[in-house]
């Protein structure tokens, strides 16, 4: 292994903790989030840690910036060695009160099985 991960949901929370433990090990990063003032502040505290990377706005929900990130991952790293796929979201309210579209957000962006 060459220590290199792609962390997705990485520009605040449960992400942005889980790239600052690898960076303290040194790790190259890739992060992605669809919160680019959240990734920058992230990158910013990886670099502090000890760790480097780059950030790239990326939704989930669209393959085709998923097949970007996979690109420059390739292009700046050589390759990844994991993958934390960590972006999630969540609705608050009552079951029978969520929009369909509040739905297709949950369904598409959370990690699943």
């Amino acid at each position: 292994m060459q220590n290199r991960m792609m962390i997705t949901g990485a520009g605040s929370g449960l992400g942005r903790e889980i790239a600052l433990r690898w960076a303290r090990d040194g790790w190259r990063l890739a992060l992605a989030d669809v919160n680019e003032a959240g990734l920058a502040e992230s990158l910013k505290l990886v670099r502090e840690a000890g760790g480097d990377g780059f950030t790239q706005r990326c939704d989930v929900r669209d393959y085709s910036q998923l097949t970007a990130l996979a690109q420059s991952c390739e292009e700046k790293f050589g390759g990844i060695d994991v993958i934390v796929n960590n972006a999630g979201v969540a609705s608050g309210g009552f079951f029978g009160e969520l929009s369909l579209e509040d739905w297709d957000c949950l369904l598409y962006t959370s990690p699943s099985p």
